[in-house]
């Protein structure tokens, strides 16, 4: 299985911004869920644009105004990616449970246009049905309660409002308790509150045609284990949209309003043999790669469709990455964090010796990180970079007490910066781990992390609610020289170790928290990158075609930490920069040229020739 899981890492950072459609439709600035109460009320009070539609939008909402009734069952197929948006979740699933579909919501009819309830990444929404319909990529579908259940339907409508006035989020670990919902579920549970069971749960491990995606399964449930705090397994009960065998569609208690077209009759799809097979796993490693070329196309195809090309033109829809791209480029970009961000090149012996990541951007990409000083701006802030306030050592208590994040949020209101990249917090954890009872220092560092961290994104964003955050996950530091030879000799228990790495998971679930759902952050998944790397192999790392030591650190181009035991040397860095590349190209559209391994190598060598001219 490793080779897949290091070829989706690989690739997936390449992965174009597949967002859905009506992401487009989001109100410039929004912060949350632009389908969510908050925006519904400002739409209704005109404090919000109301949504703009083109004729092929206007089509699908008069066909849903005569056609659509009160608690009517939508279904479609969207796509849901995962892994850097690059794995398409949504079919996979689909695939594995013999389904058309991977998505359903459930119709009202307010004010006389027809809406849709569901859940979505950023949570419980109430979407028109004409922009609804935009994410739709496959078969679309809708069922009705049958006439005899049909006096249930205004308390089931009840029910959706007042998850959506709750604000539920989605539930990324499918749980079955009611704190967040997927959208199979929060259908199901709509009906079920009031007595209507209209399918039953399947194990995800018994789907129809699970044993047809035996890799995609697998890679699945490992990649659970490192971003939820909750692993999924096969065991797990999993509501499903399902065929005329199963799931949602099967219903007896429902009747077929709008099947899909003829070739397409859910009923009719056969039930696969249930021996082993590669042929599901194949099929989406051959769309993966066939997406991966065509993505642009593919898209365009899907704007022109709907008419979305030319409304974007004349300025109807939000165009987030182009305005996106303009700010990135345009304005510079501020950092929070400690020594992996702060400029090695006043730092004697090790990190003198190689370049880290903002200093790779400033020399190779002209990124511009603010005004240089060899002298120095003043506490809090260093040598080196004008907008870069991260400093060696720093926690996020530091970053709070000296005022790195006020400092550099009056950048970002004075309209100076207009990217903010935070990466700190991997200091908290090695000072608990250093106090004589390592245990209670993390139960005392990690809430004021998490307090901390909080006030310092909200203070970003409250200088400037268009200013772009790229967030990045802190990777356990259990895989620090400094720690990882204590642990393998057994110095360093094994438990202590676990708990430490218990906590800095709830840490990074809080930072993919803030980025779920939010147009203007980005997630930068340093944890997850690095747990992948150690899946495959916990004593080396290949960077630009070079092979480098993660066990034994040095100064030397072949190691990738310096000899300080902590810090990664300008290979490592380079790889931090070129995803920093990818995320912010990705997320905001930013055009930056690619980093290519001939320029990484040209600065390692850089490096060979610095240490050789200063040697005595």
């Amino acid at each position: 299985m490793l080779w897949i899981v290091r070829w989706l890492v690989l690739f997936g950072a390449h992965a174009q911004d597949v967002s859905d459609l009506s992401d487009r439709f989001a109100p410039p600035g929004w912060q949350g869920n632009p389908w969510g109460p908050a925006a519904t009320l400002a739409r209704a009070e005109g404090r919000l644009p109301s949504i703009v539609m083109t004729p092929v939008m206007t089509r699908w909402d008069q066909w849903g105004r005569a056609v659509l009734r009160d608690g009517d069952i939508v279904f479609r197929m969207g796509d849901a990616r995962i892994l850097h948006n690059f794995f398409p979740f949504s079919r996979f699933l689909a695939g594995a449970s013999g389904s058309r579909f991977s998505h359903t919501g459930i119709v009202a009819i307010e004010d006389g246009v027809p809406v849709v309830y569901d859940c979505i990444k950023s949570g419980v929404g109430r979407t028109p049905f004409a922009v609804w319909i935009l994410d739709n990529v496959g078969a679309f579908g809708v069922k009705r309660i049958k006439v005899e259940r049909r006096m249930v339907i205004p308390r089931v409508l009840a029910h959706c409002r007042r998850l959506f006035e709750q604000k539920v989020p989605f539930d990324y670990s499918f749980d079955l308790d009611d704190s967040a919902l997927y959208c199979l579920e929060m259908t199901e549970k709509a009906f079920r509150s009031q007595g209507l069971a209209l399918s039953e749960t399947v194990r995800l491990g018994d789907m129809e045609n699970a044993t047809r995606y035996p890799i995609c399964i697998s890679l699945f449930v490992s990649l659970s284990r490192l971003m939820l705090e909750k692993p999924l397994t096969l065991e797990q009960a999993v509501y499903l949209p399902g065929n005329g065998r199963h799931g949602m569609w099967a219903s007896p208690l429902l009747e077929p309003v709008y099947p899909p077209p003829a070739e397409r009759v859910i009923e009719h799809v056969p039930r696969q043999d249930s021996r082993f097979s590669l042929e599901g796993d194949l099929a989406i490693v051959a769309g993966i790669v066939h997406e991966f070329r065509t993505s642009d196309k593919l898209r365009s195809q899907r704007e022109a469709w709907f008419g979305l090309g030319s409304l974007v033109a004349s300025g109807g829809v939000d165009s987030a990455s182009r305005s996106t791209a303009s700010a990135v480029n345009r304005r510079g970009i501020g950092v929070l964090g400690d020594s992996y961000s702060d400029e090695y090149q006043f730092t004697l012996p090790d990190r003198r010796t190689a370049r880290n990541w903002v200093e790779i951007l400033s020399l190779t990409r002209g990124l511009d990180f603010g005004r240089f000083s060899a002298s120095g701006w003043g506490s809090p802030r260093d040598r080196g970079f004008e907008y870069n306030w991260a400093r060696t050592g720093a926690t996020t208590g530091d970053m709070i007490a000296t005022g790195q994040q006020t400092g550099l949020a009056a950048q970002v209101a004075r309209g100076d910066v207009g990217t903010v990249f935070v990466f700190i917090g991997g200091n908290d954890f090695i000072d608990a781990m250093s106090k004589s009872d390592p245990k209670a220092g993390l139960q005392e560092a990690l809430p004021r992390a998490l307090a901390n961290y909080r006030l310092a994104v909200g203070t970003i964003r409250a200088a400037d609610p268009e200013v772009r955050l790229v967030l990045a996950t802190v990777p356990d530091i259990r895989h620090l020289p400094e720690f990882d030879g204590p642990l393998q000799e057994g110095r360093l228990p094994v438990r202590l170790a676990d708990d430490c790495t218990a906590a800095m998971g709830k840490y990074n679930a809080q930072i993919r928290a803030l980025a779920a759902g939010d147009r203007k952050i980005a997630l930068l998944d340093l944890d997850l990158v690095a747990r992948l790397a150690a899946l495959e192999s916990r004593d080396h790392a290949v960077v630009a075609g070079r092979r480098l030591d993660r066990i034994r650190p040095g100064n030397s181009s072949d190691r990738f930490f310096l000899a300080d035991l902590r810090r990664p040397g300008t290979l490592a860095q380079a790889e931090l920069a070129r995803k920093f590349i990818q995320t912010v190209n990705a997320r905001f559209g930013a055009a930056i040229d690619p980093l290519r391994d001939a320029e990484i190598l040209r600065l390692v060598d850089d490096s060979l020739a610095r240490r050789t001219s200063s040697s005595p």
